[in-house]
């Protein structure tokens, strides 16, 4: 069930990259990368499990972010992504500490059980905000760059952002889980973790292709 469900929010989300760029071309993608990075930021704290193995449920909009890059990347060049990297650094780091903000105040008598429900949810864990972050921006960089190079030989499309994609998302789920877990679940577990995560982002990966697909047939 989890693993249809996924499904359907990367339809969503891909969906959704779709008419911004539509309405708002290339102001459309970096809206995404703002309301991107504070759904994250949230959902990064949501642990679901697909097919018996664990996975944070912020993959599908992570992920979404660096076919938001290959985007910009495809029709602007490399350098667009310093003005993506310092927005989703921003948009996160303002979305963390809004969402700690609200643990500080004291909850209202009134439906205590769902403030306090709030308060546990939102008493967020800094390693695995800092983990998802400097994971995410290292990668997106060192994406950009490849998927560039890639697409200068004159590849096809989604020959270059799915290789660029399968090395990227390679080493982004071996630094996020090791910065995010190491020390605090067992060895077999932290494997478990790096190859779903992986499996999952070539996954998403190649249904975003179609976006970029598409953003390269409208102009």
């Amino acid at each position: 069930m989890n693993l249809a469900i996924l499904f359907i929010e990367v339809i969503l989300v891909y969906l959704a990259i779709l008419l911004l760029y539509k309405f708002f071309k290339k102001e459309g993608l970096y809206i995404f990368a703002v309301l991107g990075s504070f759904i994250s930021t949230i959902l990064l704290y949501k642990t679901i499990d697909i097919l018996s193995y664990e996975s944070v449920l912020s993959i599908s909009i992570n992920t979404s972010l660096f076919i938001i890059a290959n985007m910009l990347v495809q029709k602007n060049g490399p350098d667009e992504i310093k003005k993506l990297i310092y927005i989703i650094l921003i948009s996160s780091v303002f979305a963390y500490i809004m969402l700690c903000f609200t643990s500080l105040f004291t909850s209202s008598e009134y439906n205590l059980g769902v403030n306090n429900a709030y308060d546990d949810l939102f008493s967020l864990d800094i390693r695995l905000f800092l983990a998802n972050l400097i994971s995410m921006l290292l990668m997106i960089i060192f994406n950009s760059r490849l998927y560039h190079m890639l697409r200068r030989i004159k590849n096809k499309i989604w020959i270059s952002n799915i290789l660029s994609l399968m090395i990227t998302s390679f080493i982004e789920s071996i630094i996020f889980v090791i910065l995010g877990y190491i020390g605090s679940v067992n060895l077999v577990n932290i494997l478990n973790l790096i190859i779903v995560r992986y499996v999952l982002k070539i996954f998403i990966s190649i249904i975003g292709t179609i976006d970029i697909y598409i953003e390269n047939k409208s102009n």
